[in-house]
Parts: structure tokens; C-alpha cells; sequence
């Protein structure tokens, strides 16, 4: 029997004439579900993570240790290892600064390593600026609810690797205020 519903064979409930089978007879067959050890359907049966795992703390634990470790471990390689891993952070940093509850100082780190890497346009980091940059990713990670100060102290560090952490537009904006 299926674990659902018995199987029921109707042949089983039809006359039979001297022609063969006629009509199914009223006899109203009654399925009977068996109840076996299932559960009723939750929204987090339909998603691939629970409210639990999809916190702030955890999406970012997850994604920053996976960037950190990227770029722990292609500093051990070529340069061109080097740059899949600051090419990979380009790419996340957008949509890691669009998760909710960053703290000030956190948002102003992302912002910083997004125009630093930006403002590089595609020439391959110092080893300077590698180490700065892997520094600001580990800082992110130990602590995602970085004060404002702490949090322009890394920005500083970027600028001392020798880092633009300005977005390029603001040359233009700078250009008129000093006019």
C-alpha cells in the first residue's frame, strides 16, 4: 500500500452480466489516508534557509569569511589569483552594503573599499594595498557593528596604502568648492 492512500481496485465493485462487466455499482468507495509521519508545510520548508539562519549576523559572517579567506589564499598565489579575489570583492561589496543594519562606521568601510577598488580601475594592487585591503575585509568580519571612528580608522588605513577612497565624482564636487 502507498504510503498516501490505499489502492483500491474498482474492477472490484462492478456487476458482472453475461456480457461482461457493466456499470461501477453506487457503492461509494471510502479512501482512507493513512496517517503516517508527516508534517504540515511551513514557509521554511519552501525557502532554503530559516529566519534563524537568514539573520544579518550570519548572512554576513558567511559572505565576509568567504571573501576573507579568498583573499587570504590568493595572497599565497600569483598575481593573477590575486586578482579573481579583489574582482570577487568588487562584486559583492554592492550588495553586501545593501544589507540592512550595517553600522556607520561598517557602511563607511564598504563604501571606502568599493572606490578604492573602483577608483584602482583594474591595475593590480601593491602588496601594500592587498594587505590593506585584506585588513579592512577581516575588520568587517570580526566586527560588522564597527563605530564611526573605528570605522574612518580603516578608511585611513586605505588612504595610507595609498588608496583614493573618494568616489570619482567627488574630484568634480572637490574642484568647484576650492574654485
Amino acid at each position: 500500500m502507498a504510503d498516501a492512500q490505499k489502492i483500491v481496485d474498482l474492477n472490484a465493485y462492478r456487476r458482472t452480466t453475461a456480457q461482461g462487466l457493466e456499470a461501477t455499482s453506487t457503492l461509494a468507495v471510502e479512501v482512507t489516508r493513512e496517517t503516517s509521519n508527516t508534517k504540515l508545510t511551513d514557509l521554511t520548508d519552501l525557502y532554503e534557509k530559516s529566519d534563524q539562519e537568514n539573520d544579518f549576523v550570519s548572512v554576513v559572517t558567511s559572505r565576509v569569511a568567504r571573501l576573507k579567506q579568498q583573499l587570504h589564499e590568493a595572497k599565497l598565489g600569483d598575481n593573477i589569483d590575486k586578482d579573481d579575489a579583489v574582482s570577487l570583492l568588487k562584486a559583492e561589496l554592492p550588495n553586501l552594503f545593501a544589507l540592512d543594519d550595517w553600522s556607520d562606521g561598517s557602511s563607511a568601510v564598504i563604501l571606502a573599499l568599493h572606490h578604492s577598488l573602483r577608483n584602482s580601475k583594474g591595475i593590480a594592487l601593491s602588496a601594500d594595498q592587498y594587505f590593506a585591503v585584506e585588513r579592512a575585509v577581516g575588520r568587517l568580519l570580526q566586527a560588522p557593528f564597527l563605530s564611526f571612528d573605528n570605522g574612518l580608522d580603516v578608511v585611513d588605513e586605505l588612504k595610507v596604502a595609498g588608496f583614493d577612497t573618494d568616489p570619482e565624482e567627488a574630484s568634480i564636487l572637490y574642484g568647484l568648492l576650492n574654485e
